[in-house]
């Protein structure tokens, strides 16, 4: 068996174990990113963005240039993420909707922020709308008032 034949059949089952884990809750096109990812993570040993970029061209037989690019975009989006998700439990939290995602009375915070912002959207889908409204506006005021955004969203228009 050759090195691309080998290589392929590596990426196949990564890709195949991220789809078991995510199952049908990410686009296939995401799970082949994170199965690239995660090849050249393990490929390269390191978590250098540029050298799994290298390892991910390598081992997929791919250009270096697009790799490394491919890689810095997930990085970006799950920064973005995070970011975004902790931003939105943090508004739940200004506007006291942390006390329904617990079920004890500690007057201390007992999920972090990223964990609330995670629990809200969640919720979104079926949450009643005289609850869904003062979030959704309180969420974009900060994301206006947070510069990094409103840059990033002005750059993808």
């Amino acid at each position: 068996m050759g090195q691309m034949d080998r290589t392929r059949g590596r990426f196949d089952e990564v890709r195949a174990f991220i789809g078991e884990v995510y199952g049908h809750d990410l686009h296939a096109k995401r799970i082949g990113s994170l199965a690239g990812a995660t090849l050249g993570v393990m490929t390269a040993a390191s978590l250098a963005v540029a050298l799994i970029g290298h390892a991910l061209a390598q081992a997929r037989g791919l250009m270096t240039k697009h790799a490394v690019k491919q890689v810095d975009r997930l990085l970006l989006i799950s920064a973005f993420a995070t970011a975004l998700l902790t931003l939105l439990g943090a508004v739940g939290e200004r506007l006291g909707m942390d006390r329904l995602l617990k079920s004890n009375t500690s007057k201390t915070r007992t999920h972090s922020l990223f964990r609330q912002g995670c629990m809200l959207y969640d919720l979104i889908p079926n949450m009643p709308e005289h609850r869904l409204a003062p979030l959704m506006q309180t969420f974009n005021a900060a994301v206006a008032k947070a510069g990094v955004f409103a840059s990033a969203v002005a750059m993808a228009k």
